[in-house]
């Protein structure tokens, strides 16, 4: 009922010749719209369900484009309230536009188009100094993501792209540097700081525009992104592009890093981060956090010689350097690895699960690619065992993930990470027995 009374106060204050309804100026019900747009179950229905009356327009999104394109010139005026009812516009379609159903609707309104081009595009000679609220992003930002999300040309940008992607590259071949990016939001920039202090000794920013196109560079040239996420990250529109650009299009390494001990990652943050060892910080010291992050930093096995690590910060663009010494073993003596010697099949096993003998087994994990040394950790010597075990998986896999995880690093003084897990965890969940009652 709440979020019916705040569109019907859009359409009625949309309709009213100064834009105020029943004492409430149009930015007020906006603004609000604004912070509860990041939820998408919110931002559909209020789309889709809202229940409003004597709408004039084909749909509830075009009500947002409509009030947006009329309100374009805000940003030469003096008007606090069309200023901060303009940027609140952007930053709603903003969040819209991450979800495929709106997107055609969008990209065929060629005059919301041209307007969020140009305001994308304007060097903002004219306009009046503007505020920017702490949940906002500035229209410029928030415009180059609309149109991003709807992959549209950007011309007047070309050549910044170019020049940027030129000068990563060539800052690759020059240092054959593991290039590590880290994604935060504003809010946490001080804690983000901490961080690379921590991962470099001699640190130096190099400040360059706040553009989402080199933001992009940035994520596409880099081995691995760490999202250090936060109540803030989850909220930030920003932070959404970047997680969605590096996982969903370009399908990047990347580590997943808790930046609070209470802060639980949910709806479209949290979908994403499923599989990956992550980071929490605040269980123990930060000095033991960061070193359990840099050897997960360079666990991949394509990157285990000694790197030297880069550190790029997109959010701010603030490039910087660390060079990582090579990672000493803290342990007086690793326990050695006890492979079981058998001669594996190629040729996928035709019994039913139930029937499975040990050898059946390990050719199952064989096929799945499941990590040796947690192939030897088990010791299931029937199908049926590896059917109830995958029973007791399904309820909280991640509560056994944490009781494997121990005896893992009791046995081997390494870390199981957690898509190594995963991967186990999948191939189990795969199996089909033939006893309905397993």
């Amino acid at each position: 009922e709440i979020l019916d009374q705040l569109m019907q106060l859009v359409i009625d204050g949309e309709q009213s010749i100064d834009y105020r309804c029943q004492g409430f100026h149009i930015s007020e019900p906006i603004v609000v719209l604004t912070k509860l747009f990041v939820h998408d179950k919110i931002l559909k229905y209020v789309l889709n369900e809202s229940s409003i009356k004597n709408m004039t327009t084909k749909s509830r999104l075009n009500v947002f484009c409509e009030l947006l394109m009329k309100f374009r010139g805000a940003l030469a005026s003096k008007n606090d309230l069309d200023q901060l009812m303009l940027t609140a516009l952007f930053n709603i379609i903003w969040s819209i536009s991450f979800h495929n159903e709106y997107i055609k609707e969008l990209k065929s309104n060629s005059k919301f188009l041209i307007t969020v081009k140009s305001l994308a595009n304007d060097d903002g000679k004219d306009w009046i100094d503007q505020y920017v609220p702490k949940h906002m992003s500035s229209i410029p930002k928030a415009a180059n993501g609309i149109l991003w999300n709807l992959d549209e040309n950007n011309p007047a940008r070309t050549t910044i792209v170019l020049e940027t992607k030129k000068q990563l590259q060539d800052d690759v071949n020059k240092t054959n540097r593991m290039r590590v990016m880290i994604s935060y939001s504003h809010t946490d920039k001080d804690f983000c700081h901490q961080l690379v202090a921590a991962l470099q000794k001699d640190f130096e920013y190099c400040h360059t525009e706040d553009l989402w196109e080199e933001i992009g560079q940035a994520i596409e040239a880099a081995n691995v992104i760490l999202f250090l996420m936060s109540t803030d990250y989850q909220k930030s529109n920003s932070c959404r592009q970047e997680v969605m650009y590096a996982k969903d299009s370009l399908k990047k390494r990347f580590i997943p890093i808790y930046i609070k001990k209470d802060f639980v990652a949910t709806g479209w943050l949290g979908v994403r981060i499923v599989g990956p060892q992550y980071i929490r910080f605040e269980k123990k010291s930060f000095d033991d956090t960061i070193k359990d992050l840099i050897k997960l930093i360079v666990e991949d096995k394509k990157l285990q010689e000694p790197a030297k690590i880069q550190v790029t910060e997109p959010s701010t663009n603030l490039p910087s350097f660390v060079e990582d010494k090579p990672i000493e073993n803290t342990n007086n003596q690793i326990k050695p690895i006890k492979h079981i010697d058998i001669k594996l099949n190629r040729k996928p096993s035709k019994k039913s699960v139930e029937l499975w003998t040990k050898q059946d087994i390990l050719q199952w994990f064989y096929e799945n690619n499941i990590q040796q040394e947690l192939t030897d950790l088990y010791d299931f010597q029937h199908g049926v065992d590896l059917l109830l075990y995958g029973q007791c998986l399904r309820p909280d896999w991640q509560i056994e993930y944490n009781a494997v995880s121990e005896r893992y690093e009791q046995q081997y003084n390494t870390k199981l990470y957690r898509d190594q897990f995963v991967r186990f965890v999948g191939a189990i969940h795969r199996l089909q027995p033939t006893n309905s009652k397993l």
